[in-house]
């Protein structure tokens, strides 16, 4: 067995600045080093426990053992102190290597039937089934030969492990094991449940005291919770899980996002269509889809033995209307549009409020054109995802996905064709000086795309909008057009997606903005609130004056105001309307009553004072329609 330590950095040479991706390599070994900490703290106290993986993951970590001890905050604070022990002792990580063979009898000698599951079956299938069927691609890897695996030691405990690590312990950074949850082995659920022990790591306190703080101000902004204090959306039992039910006031926010997306993209050219929620199970063979995902879909049968399924996209029900009839070169571009559901099964553990559901709400277009024409109408969709996503406050990083050369079973097409599709999209980039990072394997199984991730206010990074070339499609359904020539040719086909689910987006921005949506997106915008019953009728004409205006941007026409009439004090009143997040609270009394005013405060507690409400109704009126926030 040969034994050698990672190369510890030079104390007599001057450190270099660290780029960002030397500081993400340094903070993925600290991280992959803090799962074998806490995989050798639990050995150490309990030497029965067996191991399954432990991953570096963002922000930290996590290791899956078999334990029949229940970990808790208790058992959590045990293991933590365990680590920092060791941590001190400066305890190297050596990697050693071993006959696959020899391997498996260490580790079967060890009792670690996991490990010795892990090695047969990396003997029969290779490092690249083991990183598929487990989720890390860390665990194993082929060492000195083909027949060889690598193994690091941390003190007393061994690890199967393919690197990197730290030199020592004393280099993994500031960590805090966090949560313990419910893991099926090798994910599934016929296997046992291990427990999955979190933690998080960073490269200094600083930085791991900011990310706590972060997530403790992310758990204030959970959707699942202001989406039902705001009267949002609820979920039911009877209905099921993952089939999120929208209330008036939650409809409303989502009735204004779909007329911003339909306002910046008919002067496009866009025209709306709809379709069923059924299909036949043939269309999805056509396309290619069923043999994809035929597992994720809702099967249903008709009356006289027809197979049916609950559509889970849309891009093959559109193809249908581009062939319904002759089309000619001079009819294209054409650009199908629609808001509509589509379906998938997920696995109720996955299922997170708005963010993972069965029933996905899609702003859906799709794009038929001449391969000519593919440059701009892609520029066309950039231009509507810029525009819509500018009023949010959301920075916009772009990646280009492409697909896996080598992985090509994993796609439709030739590898010429996707080379010449994914240039087609760098020539997009190129055009519009965007900056963006390459991404392989992450491409649609039809073809590459540009997607848009936007960072929240919490630092968060969402994959929202995307822009996607396919002309697998577009073949498979033997799409045609008439050319010039009087020839049928094959159009190219774009996919695009501005904020992507609507309800994936809904919780993106409940949490984004805390709950207080910019005026323009606020199921209500203003509260009148009377400060004693004879002002009622006064506040009641100010409603009225309100909700009579013509604003562009509003849905039916005014602002969205209401009277609170109740019993409660005016203080009452006030925090109500603040605990719902309500911009604007309009304080009438005598004195406004009898000058036309409006004594004006925000929800952040700020007092305006009074002014005349036809001031009020300018300041309203300009931050509806520009779409922009000026209360707190």
């Amino acid at each position: 067995m040969s034994v050698r330590s990672e190369d510890p950095a030079d104390p007599q040479k001057a450190p270099s600045p660290e780029s960002p991706e030397e500081l993400e390599a340094r903070l993925f070994r600290m991280r992959h080093s803090c799962a074998h900490l806490l995989a050798a703290a639990v050995s150490a106290l309990w030497p029965q426990a067996k191991f399954g993986v432990g991953p570096a993951i963002k922000f930290g970590f996590y290791y899956d053992i078999e334990l029949e001890t229940p970990l808790g905050p208790k058992e959590l604070d045990r293991i933590e102190q365990k680590m920092r022990e060791l941590r001190k002792k400066k305890l190297p990580y050596e990697r050693q290597e071993l006959p696959i063979d020899d391997a498996i009898a260490e580790m079967a000698r060890r009792n670690q039937t996991y490990k010795v599951e892990l090695l047969k079956l990396l003997k029969d299938k290779g490092s690249t089934a083991v990183a598929a069927e487990t989720g890390d691609d860390s665990v194993v890897s082929e060492g000195g030969g083909a027949a060889t695996v690598s193994f690091y030691k941390t003190g007393e405990f061994v690890d199967l492990c393919r690197g990197p690590h730290v030199a020592n312990s004393i280099e993994i950074g500031a960590f805090k094991l966090t949560t313990v949850a419910g893991a099926y082995w090798r994910g599934d659920e016929r296997n046992p449940q291990l427990q999955r022990v979190y933690g998080l790591c960073f490269a200094s306190e600083d930085d791991l005291k900011r990310h706590i703080e972060l997530l403790e101000e992310a758990k204030r902004r959970d959707h699942r919770r202001l989406g039902v204090e705001l009267d949002l959306f609820a979920f039911s039992d009877l209905v099921g899980p993952g089939l999120p039910l929208f209330t008036p006031k939650g409809t409303l926010v989502r009735r204004l996002l779909e007329d911003f997306v339909q306002g910046l993209q008919e002067p496009h050219g866009y025209t709306r269509v709809a379709i069923p929620h059924l299909t036949k199970n043939d269309l999805y063979k056509v396309s290619g889809h069923w043999d994809k995902f035929q597992d994720d879909l809702f099967h249903v049968r008709g009356k006289g033995g027809e197979e049916f399924c609950m559509k889970p996209m849309n891009c093959p029900h559109h193809t249908q209307i581009f062939a319904c009839r002759q089309r000619s070169y001079r009819d294209l571009p054409l650009r199908f549009s629609e808001v509509t559901s589509v379906y998938r099964d997920e696995v109720p553990g996955a299922l997170q409020g708005l963010s993972r559901v069965r029933m996905i709400t899609q702003d859906d277009a799709h794009v038929f054109c001449l391969p000519e024409q593919v440059e701009d109408e892609a520029m066309r969709i950039y231009d509507i995802i810029d525009g819509f996503y500018r009023p949010f406050g959301m920075q916009l990083a772009v990646r280009l996905s492409l697909w896996d050369e080598k992985k090509p079973d994993k796609y439709l097409g030739t590898k010429d064709r996707w080379e010449a599709t994914q240039e087609a999209l760098r020539a997009v980039l190129r055009k519009r000086g965007a900056t963006w990072v390459e991404e392989a394997g992450e491409a649609a199984f039809y073809g590459p795309k540009i997607d848009f991730t936007a960072k929240d206010a919490l630092d968060r990074s969402w994959q929202l909008a995307t822009i996607q070339l396919d002309f697998t499609l577009p073949e498979r359904f033997n799409l045609t057009y008439i050319a010039p020539d009087g020839q049928p040719a094959r159009p190219a086909m774009l996919h695009r997606a501005i904020l992507g689910s609507v309800e994936r987006f809904m919780a993106v921005l409940i949490e984004h903005y805390a709950g207080a949506f910019p005026v323009w997106l606020s199921p209500v915008q203003a509260v009148v609130v009377p400060i004693a019953d004879r002002h009622n009728e006064y506040a009641a004409q100010v409603v009225a004056t309100l909700k009579a205006l013509a604003v562009k941007n509003a849905l039916g026409g005014g602002i969205r105001a209401e009277v609170d009439d109740s019993r409660e004090s005016m203080q009452k009143k006030i925090r109500n309307a603040q605990l719902q997040k309500i911009p604007y609270m309009l304080v009438v009394g005598d004195r406004e009553a009898a000058e036309g005013q409006v004594a004006v405060r925000l929800r952040s507690g700020a007092d305006l004072k009074a002014m005349p409400l036809a001031q009020f109704i300018a300041r309203i009126t300009h931050e509806v329609e520009t779409r922009s926030d000026t209360p707190a």
